[in-house]
């Protein structure tokens, strides 16, 4: 479990990503000064659970409490009892910024949503969604063009836009043995999903599979997140970083140790001139990535790009 700390070193990285990877034209025209976002400088709360950005550019900070939207100067916290823009609940789990611009909030409650220059908008109340069925908790929305995927702890909802059940696919009996879905990218109309339990593809039929050439270990292991390439993926798990090409087959592997990383990154962001920025709870470091040449691909030896210390 995160301690407040590491809630605070969460923070600091996430704003570090957003602001120099996804806000190109801003960052060639300014110099930024990288500091700190915490209650002291008006956060509603320490415990970060998600951070993205819209299309926009304000970074928008999901807490246990209140939701935050981050211009680079001022901060607007969004709560239940607020006068001007209520939100719904409080205890935010997980963001996701859809192709249309729209902001998806999943919360300990409900799914709600804004639209650009507009106010939220309840979808739906999660304890109408298991009524049937317990579910212990929820861990990710991810949008798609014709519906919504809702994550917890039993399984997955499909959801349409207007909140009513299409299906749901439970994970008892499909072999998962996940407890989380930590991230998610698309993968031929399919969904690529790293989890507590592995590597795994969920078609649009509800099916769970893991291709039999994975490996064992790509298999088995936590995978935290995955990053696409012009040429394939990369996979970052618990004790290694996994290259697979366009078909999910493995190329090659490299432990952290053996790339001079002393602490296990969770957050990684991937540059146009093929450097891979990795994030953990103290340091920030860089990697280089070589060509995709004959189903062979280089991971040069990480340096150190920002040590948060601590």
């Amino acid at each position: 479990m995160l301690t407040n700390k590491h809630h605070h070193y969460l923070i600091i990285i996430s704003l570090f990503f957003n602001v120099f990877f996804c806000t190109p034209a801003i960052a060639s025209q300014y110099h930024h000064t990288f500091d700190s976002l915490s209650t002291r400088h008006g956060l509603s709360q320490n415990s970060v659970n998600d951070i993205t950005q819209d299309k926009n550019g304000y970074i928008w900070i999901g807490t246990f409490n209140g939701l935050n939207k981050y211009d680079g100067v001022r901060n607007t916290i969004f709560l239940q009892n607020s006068m001007q823009e209520a939100i719904p609940d409080n205890q935010i789990i997980d963001l996701e910024i859809a192709k249309t611009g729209r902001l998806w909030i999943l919360s300990k409650q409900f799914i709600f949503y804004r639209d650009p220059d507009k106010s939220f908008e309840t979808l739906v109340s999660l304890d109408t969604l298991h009524a049937k069925e317990k579910v212990r908790y929820y861990t990710k929305v991810v949008s798609t063009p014709e519906k919504l995927l809702v994550f917890h702890s039993e399984g997955v909802i499909e959801l349409s836009f207007k909140g009513k059940v299409i299906d749901s696919y439970p994970f008892k009996g499909k072999k998962l043995n996940a407890w989380r879905i930590m991230d998610e990218v698309e993968y031929n109309n399919q969904h690529l999903l790293a989890t507590t339990n592995g590597l795994w593809l969920l078609k649009n039929n509800g099916e769970w599979y893991q291709p039999v050439h994975w490996s064992s270990d790509l298999k088995n292991q936590v995978q935290n997140m995955v990053v696409q390439t012009p040429s394939g993926y990369l996979v970052l798990g618990y004790k290694s970083i996994q290259v697979l090409d366009k078909d999910l087959s493995l190329i090659s592997e490299r432990q952290y140790t053996t790339l001079g990383l002393d602490y296990i990154p969770f957050r990684a962001a991937l540059t146009k001139d093929g450097t891979l920025w990795l994030a953990t709870y103290k340091k920030i470091y860089q990697l280089k990535i070589g060509q995709f040449n004959n189903n062979a691909a280089e991971l040069a030896n990480a340096k150190v790009a920002l040590d948060i210390g601590g």
